[in-house]
């Protein structure tokens, strides 16, 4: 058995590197811990002084290559996506040259993904974001799993030209038109230029819109909630249905299952819009998806041999109301039949978001 699921937009993909046993950087407090020694202070403090000091040769049995063994927290790499986490301020520079004194290519919003294109040096790294390539500082970057505990502080873009706002690769006047948004549409801005056009994201596109095409408004504390990779599974079969879910709740995703002594697949590709989470209590949130389409049409082909089924994706329907839970939500006050998928949980309480389709309780774990 075997999943294939190919996923239609660009996908925000965290890639843990598995290197030899080094120093990484957790920055919970800012200190610096070894794998063979991961002493974080995220761990609960009543277990903190249990932490068990090992071997390098035995980090790898133990989970540890390339993360704090705790808290998953690491240094970026050459080659990995991470992700902007600039505090307070909000948005961090692009440098033109490795140094808080060079000139601003940019600023871009917590959240935002970028390219590592090197490995750190003097705590400057080399990124790519969207036509620009540059410098941040590494204390500003996160990659490994707790890139996915980062909540974005995108503002919305409405778009205020009259004829349009023309979306183009390059941040530039000359680069050519490109694909135009309508007046009154919203994007996701997560940065801005030096030259002032902010860099945006519509539905599963990303590109360059000039300044003065878009007015700007903070969002919804819940906007982003849903943002991320999400999977539905029991778990133990091979069949699986995987969303794309992006800041402005538009959504790619593909359910597949294949049965190789059958030759029997199935595979249905899919595309929509979740509405905006509505906030019910501290750790709740209410969704629904309010568009659905299929890429490839309901019934049954055969391909290379093997009969390809497309139907209905599990855990998936257009009307269906969902209930986002956060971290921190009482796993015992899941309905059972929430209880029945895979989540993930410490002490009775969810650590990672968990989003249920509350008819039938069928459960997606963000990635």
């Amino acid at each position: 058995m075997k999943r294939i699921c190919g996923m239609l937009a660009l996908l925000m993909l965290l890639r843990a590197a598995a290197v030899q046993a080094q120093t990484v950087y957790c920055n919970t407090n800012g200190g610096r811990y070894y794998h063979t020694q991961p002493r974080c202070e995220a761990i609960d403090p009543k277990y903190r002084d249990a932490v068990k000091a090992i071997e390098p040769e035995q980090a790898e049995e133990y989970g540890l290559i390339g993360s704090c063994g705790y808290c998953g927290k690491r240094a970026a790499e050459s080659g990995d996506y991470a992700i902007i986490d600039a505090g307070e301020g909000g948005r961090l520079h692009l440098r033109a040259r490795p140094s808080k004194d060079a000139e601003s290519m940019g600023l871009y919003y917590t959240g935002t993904e970028v390219l590592c294109r090197s490995d750190a040096k003097d705590g400057w790294m080399e990124v790519g974001i969207g036509a620009h390539t540059g410098y941040m500082h590494m204390d500003y970057l996160k990659a490994g799993e707790v890139a996915h505990t980062i909540q974005p502080q995108w503002p919305e873009g409405i778009v205020i030209a009259e004829q349009g706002a023309s979306m183009m690769n390059s941040p530039t006047k000359n680069s050519g038109s490109g694909m135009i948004i309508p007046k009154g549409e919203s994007v996701t801005v997560m940065g801005m230029t030096a030259g002032h056009f902010y860099w945006v994201e519509y539905r599963a596109w990303h590109g360059y819109i000039q300044a003065d095409a878009l007015e700007l408004h903070e969002r919804n504390p819940a906007d982003g909630l849903l943002n991320g990779i999400w999977r539905h599974s029991n778990g133990s079969s091979a069949w699986s249905t995987e969303l794309t879910i992006h800041a402005d709740g538009a959504f790619t995703g593909c359910y597949s299952d294949e049965a190789a002594e059958s030759r029997t697949r199935y595979e249905t590709r899919f595309y929509g819009v979740f509405s905006n989470p509505e906030r019910i209590d501290e750790y709740q949130y209410r969704t629904s998806i309010v568009q659905l389409d299929y890429i490839s049409e309901p019934g049954v082909q055969f391909i290379d041999g093997v009969m390809v089924i497309t139907g209905e994706p599990a855990g998936v329907r257009e009307g269906a109301a969902y209930t986002l839970y956060l971290p921190g939500f009482k796993v015992s006050n899941l309905k059972e039949a929430e209880r029945y998928w895979p989540y993930e949980s410490v002490d009775g309480v969810l650590i990672k978001p968990y989003l249920c389709q509350m008819e039938s309780g069928r459960g997606f774990t963000l990635r």
